[in-house]
């Protein structure tokens, strides 16, 4: 194993054949580990970082700032520099910090990301002349996408997520989420946590999942799904009784309810079911929307959302899947 240590100017380290640690520190510098599983620390300045053979890694744990991993191998350290990357396996970004990843500095019309970042993969499809990349990333919170159809999964941390054009899938993990699907058909889940989900254009399925999210439709038919009655209060800001639809999960509600658009007998509006076959209560008065397993049995209701007031609401907005 090499290891080399730059100094304040801008040095140029090669590493050798076995597994070697490369150290930039502060200038321009240029690395280039060699064969072997290489680690390279380029510091501060606009360094170049090439790992080589082998399963190499761009290190910037101590780096103090967050870093943006852009397209075409490009690194933004901020006020710190900007980085050129190549043959790297493995992107460790800074600790502590809110490094992100953002597809929309790309100017290719067929690249699209697959991003897991609760299992520190990030995938680049579709790339001119190599197809696919895989990459391993660590520290890494936020992530923008590309103008195609991406998917991205966050971790437990709270992340900000955003699909761009495209039909993007979001997947928000057990952080407190923003969830942001741009243009394009998308699917927005927030997994646990108090998440907020906006679909912004065209038409979206949002699911806050549990906690109590926010969720925004945006233009479009959007649907607004619940799995469970025991979830938490979901807020949607922007029901459109025209446009959207109230997606319930028959498993998770329970009361015999039938698959389809709601039968008109299950739905009645005010604070209170009025008789046994009640199970959806919109209170006009507040927009609070209840759910009853039983009507007026023994089983308490559960508000499940909140509505704007004042909706022409009816069974035909409510749709058991």
């Amino acid at each position: 194993m090499v290891v080399k240590i730059g100094g304040r100017g801008n040095d140029r380290l090669i590493g050798g054949r076995g597994n070697d640690r490369l150290i930039g520190g502060r200038g321009n510098d240029r690395l280039w580990g060699g064969s072997g599983n290489d680690r390279l620390w380029g510091g501060s300045g606009n360094d170049t970082l090439n790992g080589g053979t082998g399963i190499d890694t761009a290190d910037y744990s101590n780096l103090g700032q967050a870093i943006t991993l852009e397209s075409v191998g490009v690194i933004n350290k901020g006020s710190a520099g900007t980085d050129q990357i190549q043959f790297i396996e493995k992107i460790i970004g800074a600790t502590g910090q809110a490094n992100a990843i953002d597809g929309s500095t790309g100017r290719s019309k067929s690249t699209s990301l697959d991003i897991d970042l609760s299992a520190n993969n990030l995938t680049v499809n579709g790339i001119p002349g190599i197809g696919k990349a895989t990459f391993t990333i660590e520290n890494f919170i936020n992530v923008t996408g590309t103008s195609q159809n991406d998917t991205i999964i966050g971790n437990s941390a709270d992340n900000l997520l955003v699909g761009g054009s495209g039909n993007d899938t979001l997947i928000g993990g057990s952080g407190n989420d923003r969830l942001v699907g741009g243009d394009g058909n998308d699917v927005l889940t927030g997994g646990s946590g108090n998440d907020r989900l906006v679909g912004g254009d065209g038409n979206d399925v949002l699911t806050g999942g549990s906690g109590n999210d926010k969720l925004t439709g945006g233009s479009g038919n959007d649907w607004f799904t619940f799995n469970s009655k025991n979830e938490g209060i979901d807020t949607i800001s922007d029901f459109d009784v025209h446009r959207d639809l109230i997606r319930v999960d028959d498993r998770g509600f329970g009361g015999r309810l039938r698959r389809g658009t709601l039968d008109s007998s299950k739905f009645t509006l005010g604070s209170r079911a009025r008789d046994s076959n009640d199970r959806f209560i919109y209170n006009k008065s507040t927009g609070d929307l209840f759910f009853d397993t039983d009507g007026t049995g023994r089983s308490a209701q559960v508000q499940i959302a909140k509505l704007s007031s004042g909706l022409n609401l009816s069974a035909s907005d409510i749709v058991v899947f």
